[in-house]
């Protein structure tokens, strides 16, 4: 871990992306209220930001981050293949109400 400042600490989780995150997303206010994808410990890595759209505010997640880490969760030849069903389907596909989480389009596949 990196300590910035004093008393704020941070770890760099995704080093593709260069860009911190909370060590502990649970107390930070930006946070507060909105989804995050479960389960926490493989998917929060995954987080980039959060974005406001008019009166809306939502995490967004690295798409590529979060189908590897729907890969490395299968087992089987064709886990890509399935990692993409399941996230089109049930991640991507799925509006859960306000505040439903985002995917950036940082890969190969476009939607």
């Amino acid at each position: 871990m990196d300590e910035i400042g004093e008393g704020v600490e941070i770890q760099i989780a995704r080093p593709f992306w260069g860009i911190p995150i909370p060590t502990d997303i649970d107390e930070d206010p930006l946070f507060e209220g909105l989804l995050l994808l479960e389960p926490r410990n493989e998917f929060d890595q995954c987080i980039i930001g959060v974005v406001r759209r008019f009166n809306d505010r939502f995490v967004l997640y690295s798409k590529q981050c979060v189908l590897q880490q729907l890969t490395e969760d299968m087992d089987g030849d064709d886990d890509y293949e399935q990692a993409m069903e399941h996230f089109e389907f049930n991640v991507a596909g799925a509006f859960v109400g306000e505040h439903t989480p985002g995917f950036l389009e940082d890969g190969d596949e476009v939607f």
